[in-house]
């Protein structure tokens, strides 16, 4: 059975957020830890994305930065859901939240393994224009979908797609594995950005429904874009 271990620890601007990893096995490497880039090798959720860690005392929790078993850690979890969720709505999205990070598979690194790749999701401007190499990416797509007479594009690739979205000025990268979304590139998005992600989610919906995509074709891209929206309106509700 898989173990748990919730945490502190440093992001990329030296600010302290609260994070739950997941192992298979007992590693001290998780315990040392002291950065997110370190803790992005295993599985992990920061910890406002299932529970906002300033509506309970979970700083100075007992069960802080040791391993947990599956049942102590979503008993502690459910504890505090209940506790700072009381509207029926609020309080299903969590647990919803919960139920999928523990289903999650534990990651394991490999000896020596680092933190690899960007990271998602990546918005690309186009207030100043189309970046010359975005024109050159583009056309090595595998597939492209155009709706709105050219407005709003997606650019299928093998291992990432871009949402191309000329009313808002953005294109949007992202990856089909939703295990490579980081929850902090998705609190770098400004508003106008997530509205892109919003209405390609919308705007494949509706493809789908009358025919014109087949929903095998796009349904990692809506995958990845749902998570990402989710992300985002967990992190509002919950805070950082």
């Amino acid at each position: 059975m898989a173990l748990y271990v919730i945490k502190p620890a440093f992001n990329s601007k030296g600010e302290i957020r609260y994070v739950v990893v997941k192992v298979d096995k007992p590693d001290r490497g998780v315990l040392r830890a002291r950065r997110l880039s370190t803790l992005s090798r295993y599985t992990t959720a920061l910890l406002y994305t299932i529970v906002n860690p300033n509506c309970v005392d979970i700083k100075a929790s007992y069960y802080m930065n040791r391993f947990l078993d599956e049942d102590t850690f979503r008993q502690i979890m459910l504890k505090y859901i209940q506790a700072c969720y009381k509207s029926p709505e609020a309080f299903s999205k969590r647990l919803a939240t919960l139920k999928a990070f523990i289903e999650r598979p534990a990651k394991t690194p490999e000896a020596g393994e680092g933190r690899r790749g960007r990271r998602y999701p990546v918005a690309i401007s186009l207030k100043d224009g189309v970046p010359i190499v975005a024109d050159k990416i583009v056309k090595k797509a595998a597939a492209k979908y155009s709706f709105g007479e050219g407005d709003m594009e997606v650019f299928l690739f093998s291992k990432s797609f871009w949402v191309w979205h000329d009313y808002y000025n953005y294109i949007i990268a992202l990856p089909y594995d939703i295990e490579q979304i980081d929850p902090e590139a998705v609190a770098g998005l400004d508003k106008y950005a997530v509205r892109a992600v919003a209405d390609a989610v919308d705007t494949l919906e509706r493809a789908v429904e009358i025919g014109e995509v087949e929903a095998w074709e796009v349904s990692r891209v809506m995958e990845a874009m749902k998570y990402t929206l989710l992300l985002r309106e967990l992190m509002r509700d919950g805070g950082g």
